[in-house]
């Protein structure tokens, strides 16, 4: 589905188009999301225009949402509750410029990232020194978040 951020009715499918109004020195957030074997993803951009109203190109990250939507994602995060340490595993169909993994608390304060070098693998999270609760791993290929995990942290 697609949010545009101007307040019109969202779209849905491969093929969806809007048009914007030129409004003078506007910034819309516009986000598509998509369901895969990993849950719901979801990957938002700014639309923005100068003081004419003209449209400011930003370079897309990917080339289309299909070659978002066609990556084969695995990420599991096992065990899940833990207690200080957990494992994190994750495979990738295809490689990516930039891959890391992210830890977010509650608050969405990102507390931990880690860069990973290969598009499949497995590595420990140690977050013993954090408090009990609940945390978000996000795995993000090029700057884009491609799945998320819900992780219970118990002491």
């Amino acid at each position: 589905t697609w949010d545009f951020g101007d307040g019109s009715p969202s779209g849905s499918g491969n093929q969806t188009s809007h048009t914007y109004p030129p409004i003078p020195s506007a910034t819309y957030n516009t986000c598509v999301s998509y369901d895969n074997a990993c849950g719901t993803v979801e990957w938002c951009a700014d639309v923005k225009f100068d003081a004419m109203g003209n449209h400011i190109p930003t370079p897309p990250i990917f080339s289309s949402v299909e070659e978002i939507i066609d990556s084969e994602i695995e990420f599991d995060i096992s065990p899940n509750p833990f207690q200080h340490k957990t494992q994190i595993s994750y495979s990738l169909s295809s490689r990516q410029k930039q891959l890391e993994l992210a830890i977010y608390d509650v608050n969405g304060r990102m507390v931990k990232r880690m860069d990973l070098q290969e598009t499949k693998g497995s590595i420990t999270i140690d977050l013993s020194q954090f408090s009990a609760g609940i945390y978000q791993a996000k795995l993000l290929a090029d700057g884009v978040e491609l799945a998320n995990k819900k992780m219970a942290l118990s002491k």
